[in-house]
């Protein structure tokens, strides 16, 4: 299960340059086949940064992860990825 769940901080697009950019206040969302589980982002998961949940959770605490996101993605590692 842990293979193919992503967690990433969102990326935005400039209008003026082109450019992928992550906004100052950006949580980090899980992705599973390149759509966040609060069904906010979507985003290419091959082409960004990933970061170990547990470690970073252990560092910032959860005000720096989307709350829908870590909800669902417990949910699923305690059904052992398995949907309800």
């Amino acid at each position: 299960m842990k293979d193919k769940y992503v967690w990433q901080l969102p990326t935005h697009q400039s209008n003026l340059t082109n450019n992928d950019y992550i906004r100052y206040n950006a949580k980090l969302h899980c992705y599973l086949d390149n759509k966040s589980l609060c069904d906010k982002h979507i985003q290419d998961t091959k082409s960004f940064e990933n970061y170990d949940i547990d470690k970073f959770l252990n560092e910032h605490g959860e005000g720096y992860v989307c709350k829908k996101c870590l909800s669902r993605f417990r949910g699923l590692k305690n059904n052992n990825g398995k949907a309800r």
